[in-house]
């Protein structure tokens, strides 16, 4: 279903959640232009999706939306998130989160208030302590989460990381190390033994990563130069599909390859030669052959400042070869200098 949003994975999309704890500028993150001080989001399906889709080996319809969980965002005049919203079918905000951050601009607490219920507050802790960074979290005072992260070896940028359980013991390890051109990374369970590696290896411009099961038996192998993949192998007896994402080459073209149960291989491609991610030209699934299975092409009306105010989504149908307007998306976007014109243009 296009609401799963295999785009966080298709392009290693920075995850909105993520990047609102930090004191980054998210604004330009997403692309948008001029000092935004909020938009709200509202999207319309306008037909389902032409090209069905078998969802048991994980995969889903293309991506369309990037903001289908979040209808309202609002911003600080730093560009950084303040709140985030769901909006009902009528326009208006049913439920509002909002950030608070410290002098440093992290954020320190959420605030949720949902009609008819009590407010939630999500409160986030870092310590650092010889070499050790622990972050702890709250919801309503109750501790939800614990992580802590040790850098072993800063020169190498060697680190461990134990995830905690609700008993307070650790339930995971991830090991990252360096050795020569590899970087690999180990995750154990509670027990310390072993569940999977990976290893990532640079040389002569290529990337290699290969994915090794609990009992140390090589699973499946990737391998790109230049922003393109050059090999891909899974063992036939794997069960899960695996994933090997790129950020844009030249042309403003990320990829992601999946091997499939089996050895099919499926790439995503996603055109976005005038932004990072957020504004795609078009979205294609490509069979191992490279014959195009699926495609969606964008079209946006935008304001004075650059920002699109409309967006239209079109899918290729498959079997007829006809082109099908399936979903129409509007922001209206508030500015902090709300006297700059925001006329539409094409």
């Amino acid at each position: 279903m296009m609401k799963k949003l295999l785009i966080r994975s298709v392009v290693v999309l920075l995850s909105m959640s993520l990047l609102a704890r930090g004191p980054q500028d998210f604004r330009a993150q997403m692309g948008l232009k001029g000092p935004v001080h909020s938009i709200l989001i509202r999207v319309e399906k306008l037909a389902p999706n032409p090209n069905p889709h078998d969802a048991k080996n994980g995969l889903y319809d293309l991506p369309t939306n990037t903001y289908v969980d979040v209808g309202w965002l609002g911003f600080d005049s730093e560009g950084r998130i303040a709140e985030t919203g769901t909006v009902q079918k009528d326009g208006t905000i049913a439920q509002v989160t909002h950030v608070h951050r410290d002098a440093q601009g992290n954020e320190t607490e959420r605030l949720t208030e949902v009609p008819g219920q009590a407010p939630i507050t999500e409160r986030t802790e870092t310590s650092r302590l010889a070499g050790k960074v622990e972050t702890r979290s709250y919801i309503n005072g109750a501790l939800s989460t614990r992580y802590d992260t040790t850098a072993s070896a800063p020169e190498t940028k060697n680190f461990e990381t134990h995830i905690y359980g609700s008993d307070n013991q650790v339930k995971e390890q991830h090991t990252y190390e360096t050795e020569g051109k590899s970087r690999i990374r180990t995750v154990r369970g509670a027990d310390g033994e072993i569940k999977s590696k990976t290893i990532e290896r640079h040389a002569n411009g290529e990337l290699e990563r290969s994915e090794y099961d609990a009992m140390g038996k090589l699973i499946r192998t990737f391998r790109v130069k230049d922003g393109k993949l050059t090999y891909a192998w899974q063992d036939p007896e794997e069960k899960k599909p695996g994933r090997m994402a790129t950020g844009p080459d030249g042309d403003g073209t990320s990829y992601t390859w999946l091997l499939l149960p089996g050895g099919q291989l499926e790439t995503w491609a996603i055109s976005h030669p005038h932004s990072r991610f957020f504004e795609p030209d078009d979205i294609q699934r490509l069979d191992s052959s490279g014959a195009v299975m699926e495609k969606l092409t964008f079209s946006y009306i935008r304001d004075a400042h650059g920002n699109w105010t409309s967006r239209s989504i079109s899918a290729w149908h498959a079997s007829t070869n006809a082109t099908i307007e399936i979903e129409r998306d509007t922001r209206a976007i508030t500015y902090y200098d709300s006297d700059q014109a925001s006329t539409q243009r094409n």
